[in-house]
């Protein structure tokens, strides 16, 4: 009888550990706001005339603010669970930057020179964690502990047009 309940036992711990482990993808996706901006590039109006035989110059600057991090975001996960709380973790995100533009003009007497230009940050990046989880109902709040590493590439264009 005592060997029927041990047995019972570990079959059932079995059981509830043979639920909890296994295998898991998920993909996702965000857009994140520019928040933390900074400035990005800087605008030039630029006027130069003649005047009586003088050169008047005048010049307005402006600046064009954002954030490289900002921009649609995706990704993919892929992750193991050994127990009903510990697992492992794989997460892959890649960043399609917000571009942003910029356009500067000058005129010096009858030449015209204008420069448009555009700016914007692709990235990719990977997340190897350990999840720790608690809890065991309908809502089981987990925590995420690992490193990330990726590369950022920033794009920057520039076309200008000279007439004249």
């Amino acid at each position: 009888m005592k060997k029927h309940v041990l047995l019972s036992f570990f079959l059932c711990g079995t059981a509830l550990t043979a639920t909890a482990q296994g295998f898991y993808f998920k993909l996702g996706g965000s857009y994140a706001l520019p928040l933390g901006s900074q400035s990005l590039m800087e605008t030039v109006e630029f006027k130069s005339t003649v005047v009586n035989q003088n050169t008047v110059a005048t010049a307005s600057y402006g600046y064009v603010k954002g954030s490289y991090g900002a921009g649609i975001n995706t990704s993919f996960s892929a992750g193991y669970k050994f127990t009903p709380f510990i697992g492992i973790d794989l997460n892959v995100s890649y960043l399609f930057g917000k571009q942003y533009e910029g356009n500067s003009i000058g005129t010096d007497g009858n030449t015209e020179i204008s420069l448009d230009s555009l700016t914007k940050a692709r990235g990719i990046f990977i997340s190897p964690t350990v999840m720790f989880m608690v809890g065991g109902g309908k809502v089981r709040p987990y925590a995420l502990v690992g490193v990330t590493t990726g590369t950022v590439t920033i794009e920057d264009t520039a076309e200008g047009l000279l007439s004249g």
